[in-house]
């Protein structure tokens, strides 16, 4: 990463293609989503290490239709079409929901 991105809810970072191009192609995904946790206790995300505070997010790799969406539209819409259609954001070869 040559420049400077804030990390948090609803960041998205395309060209997973350059870093590793077979993944990319075989999955495909184009792009690394951030958005905040679920399926864990509430406050888990919130972390604490010698006495710096910071969150954790859940990385959600995405297709270069779902990047263009969430560009086009934003988070919120991108993460409606994630539910709407039950994405498993844990399994890698899932379909696009675009």
């Amino acid at each position: 990463v040559q420049k400077e991105i804030h990390i948090g809810w609803g960041v998205a970072v395309s060209g997973l293609g350059k870093i590793n191009a077979d993944i990319a192609r075989r999955f495909g995904k184009e792009a690394l989503y951030l958005t905040n946790l679920y399926g864990l206790p509430e406050g888990a995300s919130e972390v604490s290490c010698n006495g710096q505070h910071g969150r954790l997010y859940l990385g959600i790799f995405i297709s270069g239709a779902e990047y263009r969406l969430f560009i086009e539209n934003g988070a919120t819409i991108l993460e409606s079409a994630l539910e709407d259609k039950q994405v498993d954001p844990y399994h890698l070869a899932r379909g696009s929901v675009v």
